[in-house]
């Protein structure tokens, strides 16, 4: 998503509105016109990583972090493009086998030390997606799967949430699923599928500012 745009609009749908705002190496999705909640994730010249995440929605002294800012890569900055008329292509592939994390419980207080496990970070694409609202149908989109809790095999993974990402609007679903009985059941779904005038927020995050 360029700057300008997200300077001038943002998205809505069925659940939160979603503002990106970006600066220096790391860029926020703000979930809330008074600058939080959010989640926190950094880029450099090689990888894009998650960072951070809310903890309690309505309290920014806590969330949820990565031991550093740079322990969970997402996905490589860039990735290969498939050959033309090629879709739904695994563009690229990120393994870790552990993911150490602290939630700050308030106050910025760490309160606890926990570990992801195994993980798998994969990135689909481009793929048709139509969502409906003001964005264009059938958009090329690409879309990272990130499975967590995995077995030392980086299989039968306990979670997988789906990021769905497309030129211009950035992210436009999240999808969270629970492994059951083999298969990925959803359990939740936001989709911001509206652009809406009005820029980001300057994100408020008084533990780390």
């Amino acid at each position: 998503m360029g700057s300008t745009w997200s300077q001038q609009y943002h998205l809505t749908g069925n659940a939160n509105p979603l503002y990106t705002y970006r600066s220096n190496g790391v860029f926020y999705w703000v979930k809330g016109a008074s600058g939080y909640p959010w989640d926190v994730n950094y880029f450099d010249s090689n990888y894009i990583y998650q960072w951070a995440t809310e903890y309690n929605w309505n309290d920014p002294t806590s969330y949820k972090a990565f031991t550093s800012t740079t322990t969970m890569p997402w996905s490589k900055r860039c990735v290969d493009k498939p050959p033309s008329g090629q879709y739904g292509t695994k563009l690229a592939t990120v393994t870790l086998p552990s993911s150490p994390y602290t939630i700050y419980g308030g106050n910025c207080t760490a309160t606890s030390s926990n570990d992801l496990g195994y993980v798998v970070n994969e990135i689909w694409g481009p793929t048709p997606l139509s969502l409906g609202g003001t964005l264009p149908n059938n958009a090329l989109t690409l879309t990272l799967s990130y499975r967590y809790s995995c077995d030392s095999s980086y299989n039968n993974c306990t979670y997988k949430e789906a990021f769905d990402f497309q030129v211009t609007y950035g992210l436009v679903r999240w999808t969270y699923y629970t492994l059951q009985n083999g298969n990925y059941v959803q359990q939740s779904q936001s989709v911001f599928n509206n652009k809406i005038g009005g820029g980001s927020p300057t994100p408020y995050h008084p533990c780390w500012q």
